[in-house]
């Protein structure tokens, strides 16, 4: 499983420059911005709080890189951001609740079990994203 997160962040680390992180617990939000923000140097970091804070901040972007979001693929589906994601060019990362399951990528979408989320996230972006100078 930490193979597949790395291998698809590291994907995405060659582009990313705005990020926003809708989680709901404060420590994992925080330690994913410090994270990313430590590896990439100038990236925007934003954290959403609810769904709505989400739309918002989608409804005001022009352009975002990544979404890393604390949610099943039912949720998802039925949030009715798919369409306002797909026209900001982001990608997915949806930190779900479902024990047992495996890290999937579906397009430009990737699962991960939640459980493996607070202590792995972390690690797989600071292994998979290269240092960038500022």
């Amino acid at each position: 499983m930490f193979h597949v997160i790395t291998k698809v962040l590291m994907q995405w680390g060659k582009m990313q420059e705005r990020f926003v992180v809708f989680e709901r617990d404060t420590v994992i939000a925080e330690d994913v911005c410090e994270t990313l923000k430590s590896k990439l140097p100038g990236c925007e970091v934003r954290i959403a709080r609810s769904l709505a804070h989400v739309r918002g901040m989608l409804g005001s972007m022009d352009r975002l890189d990544a979404l890393l979001m604390a949610m099943s693929r039912v949720d998802y589906d039925a949030s009715g951001l798919e369409s306002e994601i797909a026209r900001l060019g982001a990608r997915v990362m949806l930190l779900h609740d479902s024990a047992g399951s495996s890290v999937r990528e579906e397009g430009a979408v990737i699962r991960v079990p939640r459980p493996y989320t607070s202590s792995m996230l972390g690690r797989a972006i600071a292994y998979a994203l290269p240092q960038r100078q500022p």
